[in-house]
């Protein structure tokens, strides 16, 4: 049956209840005749008969399935009650039959002998059930027209409620997303309005002079760590930067432009700067400037573990990262130390916000994805630990020379020397210096 077979059912049915009970009503009160009248009705509808709860007997039907075992004690609830003989004799249109109208005597129900039993049946155990005792027909069929005119008079009015509008899920955000646009947000406010190209250069010069004199031991992971320490606080520059992206301005870096990206993302460049100065050669760790290719470049070596393999890093191994969850690196740094106790990584790394700084993470961060394995100097040697420097390696200029100041054996000479410079007086203020 169609939903609106079944709807327009459900209205039929309700309107001869109506009906029954007007006409049931009407009777009770003494109303002359028996007809029930409907205000949108064409015509008058003459109801016979009504059946009221005085046309039914009450029953009790033991429901609970259980059985009494012998030594039972009859109580109220074994005795149901039973309607006998009418009393009254009217059976008349006129007159609605009640209580007072019929003979009633109580009956022993439950079937079971008195005494000490496991169960006594309460009024859970029984169902009521109505046995139409009249013997009247009920008259509440109604003509089709009527039941039409019914229907209208009665059709409840439908609204359609707006279909609830599907809510767009929040876009995820990983943990640092963030204080990531807000450390953005602080870097393009500090960008001049015109990048200067020939801000913040540095060359190989500045950089053989920034570690000539650190002395590595030879020890590759000591040696790594000290020069990535040496790098803490670098930025990159907010003067000279590629202005292609206006809204995500790359300011030069010494590490960009070591590799010859002065504008690049730089995190694994700045790995790759430290590894060359602490003397450890790209045949053993590769230097790059792709964290993907580097990781290509470490599996093919046999160094890089991924993450679920359960592999615990140590100082001088790097540490890559997936921000996006695409199962591909994107951010490189360096393990400084391990905590295995609490489960936390140390790290120094570059560009992760725009500069090098020290970083605290736990071991199950979401985000690292795997680690590349940093060998042992097979030609460390504990007792002579100083490694002559080569990568890097250029000719310094001379320091400038000072001026050697003039001697004077006499006065005379003294001032045959003032003469000889020619010392121009300026006035400023109200002093005169020279």
């Amino acid at each position: 049956m169609s939903m609106k077979n079944q709807n327009r059912k459900n209205r039929i049915k309700g309107s001869r209840l109506t009906a029954s009970f007007c006409a049931a009503a009407m009777l009770f009160c003494g109303l002359p005749g028996p007809h029930a009248g409907f205000a949108n009705a064409e015509e008058e509808l003459v109801l016979e008969h009504v059946h009221s709860e005085s046309c039914y007997s009450i029953g009790r039907h033991l429901t609970c399935g259980l059985e009494e075992n012998p030594g039972h004690v009859h109580t109220d609830e074994c005795w149901g009650r039973i309607r006998g003989a009418l009393l009254c004799g009217d059976n008349t249109g006129d007159h609605i039959h009640g209580d007072e109208c019929y003979e009633w005597t109580t009956e022993l129900v439950c079937g079971l002998e008195e005494g000490d039993g496991a169960h006594s049946h309460c009024e859970d155990c029984y169902e009521e059930e109505r046995v139409l005792i009249c013997g009247m027909e009920d008259s509440t069929e109604l003509p089709q027209d009527v039941v039409e005119v019914v229907e209208e008079a009665h059709e409840p009015e439908v609204i359609e409620e707006p279909a609830a509008e599907e809510e767009e899920p929040e876009p995820e955000m990983n943990p640092g997303d963030g204080i990531v646009s807000l450390l953005q947000m602080e870097r393009e406010l500090n960008f001049a309005d015109v990048s200067d190209p020939t801000a913040d250069l540095e060359d190989e010069t500045d950089w053989w002079r920034m570690f000539a004199d650190m002395e590595l031991s030879g020890n590759w992971a000591q040696d790594l760590l000290m020069v990535a320490e040496s790098q803490l606080g670098y930025t990159e520059s907010v003067l000279n930067f590629d202005d292609e992206d206006p809204w995500n301005p790359k300011g030069y870096t010494r590490y960009g432009a070591w590799f010859g990206l002065p504008y690049g993302d730089w995190c694994a460049m700045f790995v790759s700067f430290c590894l060359y100065y602490a003397e450890i050669p790209d045949s053993v760790i590769p230097y790059n400037c792709h964290c993907l290719k580097m990781v290509r470049e470490l599996a093919e070596r046999g160094l890089y573990k991924h993450w679920d393999t359960g592999y615990t890093p140590k100082p001088g191994d790097l540490i890559f990262f997936d921000f996006d969850m695409d199962e591909d690196a994107e951010h490189v740094g360096i393990v400084r130390a391990v905590d295995p106790e609490r489960g936390w990584i140390y790290t120094i790394e570059g560009n992760r916000y725009n500069y090098v700084e020290h970083f605290t993470l736990t071991k199950d961060d979401y985000a690292i994805i795997g680690y590349g394995v940093l060998p042992e100097n097979p030609n460390y040697n504990p007792d002579n630990p100083v490694v002559e420097r080569s990568n890097g390696k250029v000719e310094l200029p001379p320091d400038p020379v000072e001026p050697t100041p003039p001697r004077w054996d006499s006065v005379l000479d003294a001032a045959a020397g003032i003469r000889s410079v020619e010392i121009v007086p300026t006035i400023e203020v109200s002093r005169v210096t020279y």
